[in-house]
């Protein structure tokens, strides 16, 4: 319900400061992203080109929507690297949320989500990974994914005494290995907050998500209710 939804929202909200990733995942000067209410951190697809856009001799190209909803990742013959933040943030989040589209006519797979965060190391290191097989769709359709970072077991990434998971930098693999040309990934946003609940309100308009509980065992959620739909557990 909208009241719900509003309970959600957080009346205090404060901005995030952004790192360039280069090669040797060196800070460059931040610029600032505005954290909207309903998610501790929600880097849109404008803030995602502008990561993204001065690496295009590392990416084959990046390129933002006509109405700006969207970034389009063109493989290249290297990783597709975006540090979305770092510098020690106080960005809180257990939950990590990524809605994207993959053309069912691409020349190459995908592979998996893989990303990098911690709350106890200031930059990435090979420590660090979150690799999540089976949980990309290449069929031309918008799909949404829930990652339950507590689940995964990185003994980089804990609670603090109260509780709370603040990660100190988020790196994100669009593509995480050389591909062949033509392939593509849309993303329209990233995202990170501290429930499951928040996660799913914010996304209640897709229907269902996939919910990555361990990376081993996902499930089809109900963004209404809740609810699993299915599941897919694998070893």
């Amino acid at each position: 319900s909208d009241t719900a939804v509003s309970q959600l929202k957080r009346s205090d909200m404060e901005k995030l400061m952004l790192s360039t990733s280069q090669q040797s995942n060196e800070f460059i000067t931040p610029d600032s992203i505005i954290i909207p209410e309903s998610l501790e951190v929600r880097v849109d697809a404008e803030q995602l080109y502008a990561k993204g856009s001065p690496l295009v001799g590392k990416f084959g190209s990046v390129t933002l929507s006509d109405d700006k909803s969207y970034v389009s990742f063109k493989g290249a013959a290297a990783e597709t690297t975006l540090l979305l933040f770092g510098g020690n943030s106080s960005a809180t989040g257990q939950y990590v949320i990524i809605k994207y589209r993959a053309p069912k006519e691409n020349p190459d797979d995908l592979g998996y989500w893989n990303f990098f965060i911690s709350t106890e190391n200031d930059a990435p290191t090979g420590a660090d990974g979150f690799y999540y097989d089976k949980t990309i769709v290449s069929d031309g359709e918008w799909h949404t994914v829930i990652f339950d970072l507590a689940g995964y077991g990185n003994e980089s990434f804990k609670a603090d005494s109260k509780g709370n998971y603040k990660a100190k930098y988020f790196r994100l693999d669009v593509f995480n290995k050389a591909l062949k040309d033509e392939t593509t990934c849309d993303i329209a946003y990233v995202g990170m907050c501290s429930s499951l609940d928040t996660a799913l309100a914010f996304c209640r308009e897709e229907g269902e998500v996939l919910f990555a509980a361990t990376k081993t065992d996902y499930k089809t959620l109900s963004t209404e209710t809740g609810e699993e739909i299915a599941s897919n557990n694998f070893s």
